[in-house]
């Protein structure tokens, strides 16, 4: 997969920042899963398989991977409303969360409750995800499984800070959020919450400010331990799910746009200049040695082609 430095050519177009998911390597692999025996296959080799992690296993095999085609008609169907068409969008995505929760085995968090927060995600992202931006609905949710993943594993930190007294009721309030999740297709409100724990407003505010204590950002999650809770805290540099895969977009379309208008030469100075294809960028005077040219040539040849491609995109817009 090419990529491009997202700052130099927003710089060139004027245009929002290009992104490329990374998600792809774990989205190729699940189009490879045929039936449950593989993501069960996956999970023994962490280690951490047990009898109902098998069950599991086998109980989301019997759902089948959707094809394109498939999967758009059924977001679709949900964007109407159809609730058939949103268990159908879950369910055929099981297999996805688990792909990704057991890259968190060495968390300490049992396989099934990290899928579980998976599956939490997944469920946002079916109700959050605009079928008519042209992305797979399994990149968009990937962003959402992991999320909930994470924030999981950052809450059990906050627990072993918690006193005693208050680490029941911490676990009993973050398990009905799960069960109402469930229930409601969305997260509760604090009003829904609390009536149905029987506590005051107060009470649950407590308890969740309570349960919010810093966590370390350098604390290692993942199967590698090389990644950190702070590689997932999302700030205002951090790409949301619409911004990653609109990215993803465009940076296809630039690509198009380029074998259409550009001539080799212009092609080979813009994917130079600006790192395609994950090469480094090369400065002006590396392309026209490249080319035996001055370095005010390569730069003529550069804005002529990004003239080029922005009216391009001005015109497809």
């Amino acid at each position: 997969m090419s990529t491009i430095p997202s700052m130099d050519l927003n710089a060139m177009l004027d245009e929002k920042d290009i992104l490329v998911s990374d998600e792809e390597t774990v989205l190729s692999a699940m189009q490879e899963e045929t039936d449950g025996s593989d993501a069960e296959q996956e999970v023994s080799g962490t280690g951490y398989i047990d009898d109902s992690t098998k069950m599991y296993m086998q109980d989301i095999g019997r759902f089948p991977l959707l094809s394109p085609e498939e999967e758009l008609e059924i977001a679709r169907r949900v964007a109407m409303g159809d609730q058939e068409a949103r268990e159908t969008l879950i369910n055929c995505n099981l297999r996805l969360v688990v792909s990704i929760a057991k890259r968190y085995t060495s968390s300490g968090m049992p396989i099934l409750d990290l899928i579980e927060e998976g599956n939490i995600g997944l469920m946002k992202a079916v109700g959050k995800y605009d079928y008519t931006k042209g992305y797979k609905f399994s990149t968009y949710a990937t962003w959402w499984i992991r999320q909930g993943i994470t924030r999981a594993i950052s809450e059990k930190s906050r627990l072993i800070r918690l006193p005693v007294h208050a680490h029941e009721s911490v676990i009993r309030m973050n398990r009905r959020i799960r069960e109402l999740t469930q229930e409601l297709g969305r997260e509760p409100s604090d009003e829904e919450l609390a009536k149905s724990l029987g506590w005051s407003l107060k009470k649950l505010r407590d308890l969740r400010e309570m349960s919010q204590d810093p966590v370390s950002t350098d604390k290692p999650v993942g199967e590698e331990g090389d990644t950190t809770l702070g590689d997932f805290v999302q700030d205002s540099g951090t790409p949301t799910p619409e911004e990653t895969v609109e990215g993803t977009l465009l940076r296809e379309k630039i690509e198009a746009i380029m074998e259409k208008v550009l001539d080799a030469r212009e092609k080979t100075v813009i994917r130079l200049r600006y790192g395609f294809d994950g090469e480094r960028q090369h400065t002006l005077e590396e392309i026209g040695v490249h080319f035996d040219v001055t370095r005010e040539r390569i730069r003529q040849i550069e804005a002529k082609a990004e003239r080029k491609i922005k009216r391009e995109l001005m015109k497809n817009a």
